[in-house]
This record gives C-alpha cells, sequence and structure tokens, in this order.
C-alpha cells in the first residue's frame, strides 16, 4: 500500500516554472523551484531539456535563485534574473551549449531587476527596474550601521514581496549589448512594465498605472514608446485596465487582456473577469471574447506586475491561456471576427504557458489532480499532449494522491458544480 502524503510535502517536490522555448523550437529553458529541508529556503535554479529527448534536464545554474529566462533570438544565450553578491536581482546571461562557463553579468543597477526582454534583433535589452526615490538613494548611502529614516508620503508606500518602496517606481531601459549603455525610456510617478518589443524593434508597449488614482484604484493603461524613449503614445482609449500584450506581425494593432470598465472586471480585478480586445491607435478597442471565459490574469493590476500571461498574436490568430468552469485552457481567438474563439485544452489548472516560434505546439506548466507544477507540450491543431518533465515521479510512485470526482447539479435553475477528493485507498463499499 503506498504511503500517505504528509504535511511536509514540499519538502519533497519540485516546481517548473518560467518555460521559455529555444527561437529553434528545441529546447525549452525553466525554472525548478524546490525547498531545502536543512535550510527551510527555497531554492530556483535554471535547466534546459531538449524537446523528445528522454534524457534528464541540464542544469545550468546553482545560485539558488535564478529565475525567468529568455532566449536571444539567435538562440546562442539565454538571459535571465538572478541575485548579485549584494543580494540585488540583475540580469545575467548564459551560454547555452557553453560546457559549464560562468555567467555573464549585464546589469548594475542599484534595486532590483525583475523584467527582461531582447529586441528581435538581439543587439539590446529592454527590462524594468525599480528606480529609488530620494529618502531610499539616501539610505543606501548612508552608513548601514545607522538607523535609517523612513517618511511615508503616499498611500502605497509598500509592497508585498518587495517591502518598503516610499518613492521609488519600476521604470523601463534599454541596454545596448555591445556597448554596456543603458538609457531609461520612462519616468515620472507610477510603475511601468513589463517591456514588449514589436516584431519590427522600433517601439516598446508596455503597462503603466502613471494616473491620478493610482494609490486606490487598480486602473492601468497601455501605452506604446519609440525604443530610443520618444513619442509616447496611450493605446488603450478608455479601459478601465489592460495587462496581457501582443503585437500584431505587422506591428500596427495590439491583442491585450483587459476591462472596459470596473463592471466589466468585477470590482476586484483582471482576476475576477476580463476579456481579450484589439487595440489600435487612434481606434476604439475591439472585443473578442465574453464572459464564458476569463483570460489569464496575474494579479489585479495594482501596482503594475512584473510579468504578464502569456498571448501571442500570428498571421492567423491569438493564442492565450484561460480560465471557465474551474479548468484552464489553451485557446485561440480570430482577430479578425469577435466570438470565433476555440478551446484546445481542457481538465488542466494551467500557472504559465508559451508557444513555439510559430505557435505549432505551446508548452504550459500545469498542475492536475495526480500531478504538481510539470512542463507539458500541446499541439495547438489536435490537442496532443506529451509531457516534458516529471521531477516528482519517485515520490508519487511512494505516495498516492487522492482522486478527483467532479459533477453538477441544478438548484432553482442554477446549474452548480462541485468536486469531491477521495482518499487514495477510497472504497464506496466500506461504511
Amino acid at each position: 500500500m503506498a504511503n500517505t502524503i504528509q504535511p511536509d510535502y514540499h519538502y519533497h517536490l519540485k516546481n517548473a516554472s518560467n518555460p521559455a522555448i529555444s527561437p529553434d523550437d528545441s529546447t525549452v529553458a525553466f525554472i525548478v523551484h524546490r525547498f531545502d529541508e536543512n535550510s527551510n529556503e527555497a531554492s530556483t535554479n535554471l535547466f534546459t531539456t531538449r524537446l523528445g529527448d528522454s534524457g534528464a534536464p541540464v542544469q545550468l545554474t546553482s545560485s539558488g535563485s535564478a529565475a525567468n529566462p529568455v532566449w536571444s533570438p539567435d538562440g546562442r544565450q539565454i538571459a535571465y534574473i538572478d541575485l548579485d553578491d549584494a543580494g540585488i536581482k540583475q540580469i545575467f546571461v548564459q551560454w547555452f551549449d557553453s560546457g559549464g562557463s560562468e555567467p555573464s553579468k549585464l546589469t548594475h543597477r542599484l534595486a532590483d531587476v525583475d523584467a527582461v526582454t531582447w529586441s528581435p534583433n538581439g543587439r539590446r535589452i529592454a527590462f524594468r527596474s525599480l528606480v529609488l526615490g530620494p529618502d531610499e538613494l539616501q539610505a543606501v548611502r548612508d552608513d548601514p550601521a545607522e538607523p535609517k529614516i523612513r517618511t511615508a508620503r503616499r498611500i502605497r508606500y509598500r509592497q508585498d514581496r518587495v517591502g518598503w518602496r516610499g518613492d521609488s517606481f519600476y521604470h523601463l531601459f534599454v541596454l545596448d549589448i555591445a556597448s554596456g549603455e543603458v538609457a531609461q525610456i520612462t519616468g515620472r510617478d507610477g510603475d511601468d512594465g513589463p517591456p514588449v518589443w514589436s516584431p519590427d524593434g522600433q517601439r516598446i508597449a508596455f503597462i503603466s498605472d502613471r494616473n491620478d488614482e493610482r494609490d486606490v484604484a487598480s486602473k492601468t493603461e497601455l501605452f506604446v514608446r519609440n525604443a530610443d524613449g520618444s513619442a509616447l503614445t496611450q493605446w488603450s482609449g478608455d479601459l478601465f485596465m489592460v495587462e496581457s500584450i501582443a503585437w500584431s506581425p505587422d506591428s500596427k494593432r495590439i491583442a491585450v487582456t483587459g476591462g472596459i470598465d470596473r463592471a466589466e472586471v468585477g470590482g476586484y480585478g483582471l482576476t475576477t473577469q476580463s476579456s481579450v480586445y484589439i487595440l489600435e491607435h487612434g481606434s476604439d478597442p475591439v472585443r473578442l471574447t465574453d464572459d464564458s471565459l476569463r483570460p489569464h490574469a496575474s494579479g489585479t493590476g495594482h501596482p503594475v506586475n512584473p510579468s504578464s500571461p502569456f498571448m501571442a498574436w500570428t498571421e492567423e490568430s491569438i493564442l492565450f491561456g484561460a480560465d471557465s468552469r474551474g479548468q484552464s485552457h489553451v485557446c485561440i481567438a480570430n482577430p479578425e471576427k469577435a466570438g470565433d474563439v476555440q478551446r484546445i485544452t481542457d481538465g488542466w489548472q494551467i500557472a504559465e504557458m508559451t508557444a513555439s516560434s510559430d505557435s505549432v505546439f505551446a508548452v504550459v506548466a500545469a498542475a492536475s489532480p495526480g500531478s504538481i507544477g510539470e512542463l507539458h507540450v500541446i499541439a495547438i491543431d489536435s490537442g496532443e499532449v506529451h509531457s516534458i518533465t516529471n521531477l516528482n515521479s519517485v515520490f508519487f510512485e511512494d505516495h498516492a494522491p487522492a482522486t478527483l470526482e467532479k459533477f453538477s447539479f441544478e438548484r432553482d435553475g442554477f446549474e452548480i458544480e462541485t468536486r469531491v477528493w477521495f482518499p487514495p485507498d477510497f472504497n464506496p463499499n466500506k461504511k
């Protein structure tokens, strides 16, 4: 009989996240998260695995703090975020198939970098970093042994997972890789990010809460700025909130998830309800989906998150993840016809997803009733699924998970969904 799963299970399980597919669609880079039982600390490291290869994933970092891998357009390098010696999150680059060479640090920021993306030609990197306010900058320069005086001048002076923010804001920068020069391309009060390059490499789209109500409301807008920092334009019109961003292949339109007003998002932001919209500068937003689907959202937009759920725009369709009736789906929408949406998968709890260069297949980090945090490949045309990782096979060989039964019933004209978990040794004939 298999062992039962005990409260210390999190010390024995690993979780795969942050999948990124190489430009030639042959390899997936991802992060493995685990807890160390001795130190009681979380550890995250960068791994790669070749699609179709049954071999074990290759570990590229051992720092225990790597995150957010992004491939260079030529597939030779992987940029990622990691802690430097001072405990600040910086951008590092690791050569792929380098035979164990040391990573290179590309940034030297005073405060954390939390989002990074390569330009289409691979010559520049756009990233997001916290820009310290006057008090916070002075605190960095002062003797660490001396007490720090902090003044709260705004309602949102702290943030979960960041701590004290004071008058600091997240802004966008562009790094020229050859020269090492860094240019700040956004400013003023408000958080910006994450940066998304246009396919032609000329512009960067980003989300911002640079409005007068940012301390008390979750309103966000989509802006587009030239990569050299000029010509800022607002694209989201009267939308109340926006999140995920996908440029059209011709760089003329942008698909986003968002809500037209507070009523559409349900009062609690895009985690309650959102829709897919098509934006074109100077035109009204066009809504593609209805409330039978909730496109994936990472938060309320208050403040602006460092990452947004994946969305991609191919020549013919928009690929995105969504939830409906308690399940996650990989979906495709017709950008030219509102309501023309197909669900590719069923039965998942998808945490993250990405897609191949031509969106022929997607890679998802997903959990199911019998597993946790594994990577899977999904063929977009057929919905066929293959597992990439099996990080917890040894644990589940000896620990049987509970089984799930889903059913629905009707009361007063309403269909009510129900889920029941059964112990692994459940026998309905036993009282």
